[in-house]
């Protein structure tokens, strides 16, 4: 079974956000739930370089963590077997109105510690000895990788969310806009 990184695209004419900062972001990072006290009213803000670009896709481009849509969410939560959290955020366009409708950080709570850590060459933080910092390559431990993980965070390396094939081909077959998944062979370093 193949693997991605989830990611975004930019594309003209859909909006781009300001980068949210959230309190406490580490903890996503780990996979711990913040769905009882993440705020009410959080908003994400469109990006005032990008003016002309206010189109809405299912996974919204410039934050850190996925922004998606209410049909996003929905197939998700049919399709993904892992413990998922949407964390609600409204979209606030130029005009500082906010978009009806509904957005959502996702949040997977799995965390998978799936790297075959000497293939990838991984550097390890000086700090938090449980954090990488680098890897030459991405490199999965495929028995380490439960049968029914769809959706992950990579442990060491928590800001990526992992997304296995059959559930890249799932969101690909809704028609969602805005998706863009990395795969992690081609991982070569940083980015």
């Amino acid at each position: 079974m193949d693997y991605y990184f989830w990611r975004t695209k930019f594309t003209d004419g859909y909006c781009v956000l300001v980068r949210p900062t959230l309190d406490r972001a580490w903890e996503l990072d780990e996979g711990r739930s913040r769905l009882d006290e993440f705020p009410d009213d959080f908003v994400c803000h469109m990006h005032p370089d990008y003016p002309r670009d206010i189109q809405l896709s299912d996974n919204l481009f410039g934050s850190t963590l996925p922004v998606i849509s209410e049909r996003t969410r929905q197939v998700l939560s049919e399709t993904s077997s892992n413990s998922l959290e949407f964390l609600p955020t409204r979209i606030a366009n130029h005009k500082g109105r906010m978009e009806l409708e509904p957005y959502f950080f996702l949040h997977p709570l799995d965390v998978c510690h799936c790297l075959d850590l000497e293939k990838s060459q991984v550097e390890w933080n000086e700090i938090d000895p449980s954090v990488i910092v680098s890897m030459e390559q991405c490199v999965f431990d495929a028995d380490r990788i439960p049968e029914d993980f769809t959706l992950f965070r990579l442990g060491g390396m928590g800001h990526n969310i992992v997304v296995r094939e059959d559930l890249v081909q799932a969101l690909h077959a809704a028609n969602l806009t805005g998706l863009a998944f990395r795969d992690t062979k081609s991982y070569k370093g940083i980015g």
